[in-house]
């Protein structure tokens, strides 16, 4: 992978490159008719945190998902949220993997974050899946976004 293709700090594919890469394996999937689904990820951690803290969260978040993520997976960031493309699964299998990943990362030792006695950090994400949520990389990233109001306890599709 070219150095210019990804984030400097997460070593994530740059966020510019998501809507292309989306849109790419979107058409894939219909030509093959298989299914495709879509994690936004988003970490909220707690006020008091000074901005290096929110810097160290959002690069051991990419270093978990770069650990737990199979070798067809496609993750991003854009701006302050981590996104995963899941070629050829269900949203079954994208719901599992972020109910995971959600468990890991709340749950996570943060380098610095024992200088914050009150420190949290609790995760959102958004899943969308062709073809149930939409057949565009626009419209899939938009119920993504929508889906990432739903508490986790409530998504359904």
């Amino acid at each position: 992978m070219k150095k210019e293709t990804l984030d400097s700090l997460t070593q994530l594919l740059d966020g510019s490159l998501f809507e292309g890469i989306l849109a790419r394996e979107l058409n894939r999937s219909k030509r093959y008719d298989s299914p495709i689904s879509l994690l936004i990820l988003e970490a909220q951690i707690c006020e008091e945190a000074c901005e290096e803290m929110k810097t160290a969260v959002l690069k051991e978040m990419a270093k978990m998902i770069k650990n737990k993520s199979r070798t067809v997976d496609i993750a991003f960031r854009k701006d302050e949220r981590l996104i995963i493309i899941f070629p050829e699964t269900f949203v079954d299998g994208a719901l599992k993997a972020a109910v995971k990943f959600r468990e890991k990362a709340e749950s996570h030792a943060y380098p610095g974050s024992k200088k914050y006695p009150n420190f949290w950090i609790k995760i959102r994400g958004g899943i969308a899946c062709f073809p149930t949520c939409g057949d565009t990389a626009e419209s899939l990233t938009a119920s993504a976004l929508k889906n990432m109001e739903v508490p986790w306890e409530e998504k359904s599709f």
